[in-house]
């Protein structure tokens, strides 16, 4: 084989490797997209997924909007800061919603399974 044969063999593999590529992203969005823009843009979300770690369990995803995220595991630690911020106590769950009540206000946190591995937590005071 001359050099020209071997320097074509190389940019063919290069060729096809880099189409591969595009077309595994390609698909990942094809077949995923559902999962990944299930809130709307992702960026907020997958930012904070990476603030959280064992000594800060949940975080706040937006300044002016009462939402949050955790990882799935730490449910309870919201809850708890649920209770503890807003000055009421655990009720009840109905379905994916948490119930809170004091004796002036009652608050409602709605999940949302996020990635599979994330709880999405919208927060409304009543």
């Amino acid at each position: 084989m001359s050099k020209y044969e071997i320097g074509n063999t190389m940019k063919r593999k290069v060729i096809i490797a880099i189409s591969c590529f595009f077309a595994l992203i390609i698909a990942v969005f094809v077949f995923y997209s559902g999962a990944i823009f299930q809130r709307g843009n992702p960026l907020p979300y997958v930012s904070k997924m990476f603030a959280l770690n064992d000594s800060n369990h949940y975080v706040k995803v937006f300044d002016n909007e009462d939402v949050y995220i955790t990882r799935s595991i730490n449910g309870g630690e919201m809850i708890k800061y649920i209770e503890s911020a807003y000055a009421v106590t655990f009720t009840e769950q109905m379905g994916s919603a948490c119930i809170f009540n004091s004796d002036d206000k009652s608050v409602v946190a709605s999940t949302e399974v996020y990635w599979g591995k994330y709880l999405v937590w919208d927060i409304e005071i009543q």
